[in-house]
């Protein structure tokens, strides 16, 4: 299913009887979306039962825009960001809780919205 959605044939999308599954497949024909850009990185994720909340540290972040070698050990990659880059994202369901605006007190990050894709698309 997967190539054949590379490839533009939305079809296969339509076999899960998932509603998300079929708006994405009804955007994608009427906007005609098509694969454009690989981006790959590095993940570490953490979880926290309490507040659902979920923390994820990306680094080596890459990308290529030859989609059709998506699972070629191979591909060749290009550096969207410097090594040294972190990308820290922290999701919760309710609410931000005040022990952990606490322990990133000490640190030095930029807060911002971030997209790794756009990134990708940007370079």
């Amino acid at each position: 299913d997967f190539e054949a959605v590379m490839r533009g044939k939305y079809d296969p999308l339509l076999r899960y009887n998932d509603r998300t599954l079929n708006r994405i497949y009804y955007e994608f024909k009427r906007d005609y979306y098509q694969p454009v850009v690989v981006v790959e990185y590095r993940r570490e994720a953490y979880l926290l039962s309490y507040n659902n909340i979920r923390v994820t540290f990306d680094t080596r972040l890459k990308k290529s825009g030859n989609v059709q070698s998506f699972f070629d050990p191979d591909l060749v990659t290009v550096p969207v960001l410097q090594d040294f880059y972190v990308i820290m994202e922290i999701k919760y369901d309710h609410f931000f809780p005040r022990w952990l605006d606490k322990v990133l007190e000490g640190f030095r990050y930029l807060r911002c919205a971030n997209s790794k894709y756009c990134l990708a698309r940007l370079i």
